[in-house]
């Protein structure tokens, strides 16, 4: 495995980072795959260490990787086409889509109701529940 570290280039115009550091991944796979990635950062070394950015970037790519293969062999998904010209607008509403769910769970919004009641939160308080018979 080779890992090279720079962090001396310069951002590009709608970049806002006053350098741009590039860590270089290779790696060759058992079966003699070659793999390599690049991951930039506006991190200075001095604050985070070649092995740290390596440890954070390739956490972060296995996290990514155990999500899409959990959507397509649990949940029959296929990954979503980046090619396609609506690929951004899908990501997007998956995104907010997720953070909604997400954002309801931690704020309480989402609890679990008596089996017989469904709660409805932001509705005033007469007819906050409902009631099944």
């Amino acid at each position: 495995m080779e890992v090279w570290d720079a962090d001396d280039f310069d951002p590009w115009d709608a970049l806002r980072w006053q350098s741009v550091r590039v860590l270089f991944y290779r790696q060759y796979k058992s079966n003699g795959t070659l793999f390599e990635a690049f991951w930039l950062t506006d991190f200075p070394t001095h604050r985070l260490s070649s092995r740290s950015l390596f440890g954070l970037a390739k956490s972060r790519w296995e996290i990514e990787n155990q999500g899409f293969n959990e959507a397509k062999n649990r949940y029959g998904l296929e990954p979503i086409c980046h090619h396609h010209p609506q690929s951004l607008l899908l990501v997007w509403l998956i995104t907010c889509l997720a953070l909604t769910i997400a954002s309801a769970g931690t704020s309480g919004t989402l609890q679990n109701p008596r089996p017989n009641q469904l709660l409805l939160p932001h509705v005033p308080k007469p007819l906050g529940s409902l009631e099944f018979a």
